[in-house]
């Protein structure tokens, strides 16, 4: 097994970068998603400005209420394209950081059980936003009425709905305070633990402890980015069909995920100091030369050469200062030489 060390910590935030002591470096995967998150929030609140237009009763022009509820599923489709779009550039990655956790999780049945329940709750956002954008393409094709139901399903207070399964995966990732008497039950510092116990295994993932951190970050980013604009845009969408004002239930949703966001920042900000940043990588089980490894043979060799085959017109009258840099233009009266018994020097002689 061979070790390396990428000396470097990478720290991340939701809009700006938290620096950490001794940051060398910021990975573009997080980059990408703090951009991303900050652009989609503030879409949403100019989208909000188109929305607050709508008059709140039940008798809205219809041209009008098609016209404004076309401008909000045309914004909806543009946002979870970008969100699709940052998710693809990193699924290999991500996809293989989760399932790394989970080959190395099997011994530790409470993390064990919390990953996979966090791997349900993110498929079920992704499931939701996949609905969505499919009733948004098919827009043209639809009653209101489909809309309308959806978009009350999205915003329910339920707990199988999208903002109690936000809420669900907030808790799991970052622990309940009520809980702390009975130890560590934030998924996040689990997990480091379990890391480091088991660094001298973990080989396989190509990633350091701390990159895992981050990688897995940067998937509960996405998640929790896709829920909060399915909430935004359904809220939206019922405004406008005159169900409701609906401003205030907006902001309270920003605030929470707000404070969810900066919760699990810190919290991360804590993992990321304390996560081992080496990198193992596993040796082969055969090792096969020029593909597992490399060898260096002849680095350093002693070599004499006559000054008379140190220049193309054969002499023996300067001294070494001469002879800086050259090559060897041949072989001087053959095998009666040294050279001769010694393999020529193809290169340049320093």
């Amino acid at each position: 097994m061979r070790y390396f060390n990428t000396n470097y910590i990478i720290s991340i935030l939701f809009i700006s970068l938290l620096t950490l002591p001794h940051c060398y470096a910021v990975i573009e995967d997080v980059l990408d998603v703090l951009r991303l998150s900050k652009e989609i929030v503030s879409s949403i609140a100019g989208t909000w400005n188109l929305v607050e237009q709508t008059p709140l009763t039940n008798d809205i022009d219809l041209p009008f209420l098609k016209r404004k509820e076309k401008k909000i599923l045309l914004k909806i489709t543009e946002v979870q394209r970008r969100i699709d779009l940052t998710e693809n550039q990193m699924k290999n990655t991500a996809s293989w950081t989760i399932e790394s956790i989970k080959e190395h999780m099997k011994d530790n049945t409470k993390l064990d059980l919390a990953i996979h329940e966090l791997m349900d709750l993110m498929n079920r956002i992704s499931a939701q936003s996949k609905m969505l954008r499919h009733y948004t393409e098919h827009r043209d094709e639809l009653e209101q009425v489909t809309l309308e139901t959806t978009a009350t399903w999205i915003v329910s207070p339920n707990i199988g709905a999208v903002q109690g399964i936000l809420n669900r995966i907030h808790l799991l990732v970052s622990g309940s305070s009520d809980l702390k008497y009975f130890g560590k039950n934030s998924l996040l510092e689990m997990l480091v633990e379990q890391l480091e116990e088991a660094k001298n295994s973990i080989c396989s993932t190509k990633q350091s402890p701390q990159q895992m951190m981050y990688q897995l970050y940067n998937v509960l980013s996405l998640t929790e980015l896709k829920g909060y604009a399915m909430m935004q845009f359904s809220w939206m969408l019922l405004k406008t069909y005159g169900k409701g004002n609906f401003s205030k239930e907006a902001e309270i949703m920003k605030n929470q995920f707000n404070e969810r966001t900066n919760k699990t920042q810190e919290l991360l900000k804590r993992v990321m100091e304390r996560a081992d940043r080496s990198v193992w990588r596993c040796d082969p089980n055969h090792h096969v030369a020029g593909e597992t490894y490399e060898e260096i043979t002849r680095l350093l060799q002693g070599y004499i050469e006559n000054e008379v085959d140190l220049n193309a017109d054969g002499t023996c009258m300067e001294n070494c200062a001469a002879y800086q840099y050259t090559e060897s233009h041949g072989c001087f009266k053959g095998e009666k030489k040294f050279c001769s018994r010694q393999e020529k020097c193809n290169g340049k002689l320093l």
